[in-house]
């Protein structure tokens, strides 16, 4: 079979892999069907795991409608992706943007140069949609949690981890079903080299972060300079799947904040005013663009990313702008509610005693990150489990974890939100506590002044300062053809200003606590002074 282009422009692999594939999922109240090559993807064990990857961790022990998992969220990010670029076609700005550049003018016209970049083996609705499905798939069990906050893997945004996820999915939809349906040898090897290209390109977006940042890509088939010549495609795609506000951002607002019986509506009016903004090489970018040209031999002079405009009919669109400052707030709330609750804070710290009761009895890291990424949130919990009871803690050393998955949860004996009351020595002390040794150390200190308490008995736990905040990046159009970042919006002009409010309020989440196992007044009370005479005195 001839691998000719069809009629949309595309091969005909491209266009079977855009087809809506027969109807295998159920979205209640919606009209939507996932294309053919999404279906292919979300019917891989990489992809499934995050179905047992909750997307607030150990929260649903005391919020336990809270139970939301990573694939229906990654889902419905795929879906708002679709939605938006569909609405990009249609919207306010389908003919005129207004940032000023006209070379490539208009929604409608700038999402056809980025599909005409892709040429006739990829698609960007599909590229859009793939990297929107498997995001979040790299993550470990209860990834935010150890990473943000316990300090014991990278945070989420590792390139490396994510292209290496993306080749095991790429290696499992070899043997698809749905591939083994297409009858025609030929056709079938096209269909699958077409959505490897795809998930290839996925990894791709990824790797754009890092170049523009002024890291090394990380790409693991392209070379930096492949990946530079459709920067203006991942910037696109990238920013528009998971920026600080994207589709990510919304589907997350909309899903957690229902798991926590606080439902809250999008309002579907900020479709009219989503954007695919020119934006000129800046900071890093031009030295990277240097020479760079796109696959049609143009010089690659700009990028394309994501925004939403406050400009329309010679007026200021307010709405817009409330729109995007309102998703802040929702994220803010929903982390604060939910992520920061004191059941869930406790729950983590008692996380962070078990692993390192193990830990302390291993000679090296005993949870290697490929085994992680093989595992759900309550595997990891079971082979936490099993392996405390294995590594023969000290006599005056309880287990943990069967404590916390009965939700026996600790007491906090000590805690303490206010930064400044914090001394000098304290300050030093608690500068690396996001590091697990240190909390050792700081434990050890705390404990000398607690005779006959063993180590095992309690948990420090310090909550880093600004932990999952994101600055308010997300670009706005403005007056006289200006496209803006929000923050920088608002500290230049006033306007907005509560979107810099929102980001400072997370600073004030910080707090510092003491957990104990005991349960008398009088135990809490010494644990409690010995605290106070540690950090504060």
């Amino acid at each position: 079979m001839n691998h000719q282009p069809a009629r949309d422009g595309k091969t005909r692999a491209v266009s079977r892999l855009l087809r809506p594939a027969e109807s295998a999922f159920v979205f209640p109240g919606l009209r939507h069907q996932f294309t053919l090559g999404e279906r292919i993807v979300l019917e891989t064990g990489a992809v499934q795991r995050m179905a047992r990857l909750r997307q607030t961790g150990l929260a649903y022990l005391t919020i336990p409608t809270n139970e939301n998992s990573r694939l229906p969220h990654c889902m419905g990010t795929a879906y708002w992706t679709a939605r938006f670029i569909d609405a990009m076609r249609v919207n306010d700005y389908a003919e005129h943007v207004g940032d000023g550049y006209h070379d490539i003018d208009g929604n409608r016209e700038r999402l056809a140069h980025l599909e005409a970049l892709l040429g006739p083996d990829l698609s960007l609705d599909l590229l859009a949609r793939l990297y929107a499905l498997v995001h979040d798939s790299d993550l470990l069990p209860f990834g935010h949690t150890l990473s943000y906050q316990l300090g014991f893997y990278p945070p989420p945004g590792n390139i490396a981890r994510f292209a290496k996820y993306v080749r095991v999915i790429a290696e499992q939809v070899t043997d698809s079903p749905l591939l083994a349906a297409i009858e025609d040898e030929a056709e079938r090897a096209q269909t699958l080299a077409a959505l490897h290209r795809h998930l290839d390109a996925a990894e791709a977006v990824a790797t754009s972060v890092n170049l523009l940042s002024g890291k090394p890509g990380g790409h693991s088939t392209q070379s930096d300079a492949e990946v530079a010549r459709l920067l203006p495609v991942y910037t696109f795609v990238e920013t528009l799947v998971t920026a600080t506000v994207s589709t990510d951002l919304l589907d997350f607002s909309l899903r957690d904040t229902l798991g926590a019986s606080t439902p809250w509506q999008f309002d579907a009016e900020l479709l009219r005013s989503v954007c695919v903004f020119a934006t000129p090489p800046a900071g890093r970018e031009p030295a990277l663009l240097a020479g760079v040209a796109d696959p049609t031999g143009r010089p690659v002079d700009m990028l394309f990313r994501f925004g939403v405009s406050a400009v329309g009919d010679g007026r200021v669109n307010h709405r817009a702008v409330t729109y995007v400052v309102d998703l802040l707030r929702v994220r803010y709330e929903v982390l604060e509610r939910i992520v920061y609750s004191p059941g869930k804070c406790a729950a983590d710290a008692m996380l962070d005693r078990g692993i390192r009761n193990i830990n302390s009895h291993h000679a090296g890291e005993p949870f290697p990150e490929p085994e992680l990424l093989a595992l759900g949130d309550d595997q990891f919990l079971d082979y936490l489990e099993a392996d405390e009871l294995k590594v023969n803690l000290p006599p005056d050393c309880r287990p943990v974890m069967g404590e916390l998955k009965a939700r026996r949860l600790w007491r906090e004996a000590y805690r303490l939100e206010d930064r400044s009351r914090l001394s000098e020595p304290a300050v030093e002390l608690l500068r690396p506590a996001k590091e697990p040794s240190q909390r050792d150390l700081i434990e050890e200190r705390l404990l000398k002044e607690l005779p006959g308490v063993p180590p095992s008995e309690i948990v420090v736990s310090c909550l880093p300062l600004n932990m999952q905040m994101k600055d308010p990046d997300v670009l706005i159009g403005w007056a006289d053809g200006a496209v803006l970042p929000l923050g920088e919006l608002a500290a230049t002009t006033g306007y907005a200003e509560e979107a810099l409010g929102i980001t400072k309020r997370y600073s004030s989440l910080w707090s510092l606590s003491v957990y104990t196992r005991a349960v008398t007044s009088a135990q809490l009370e010494a644990v409690r002074k010995a605290a106070t005479a540690l950090f504060e005195n």
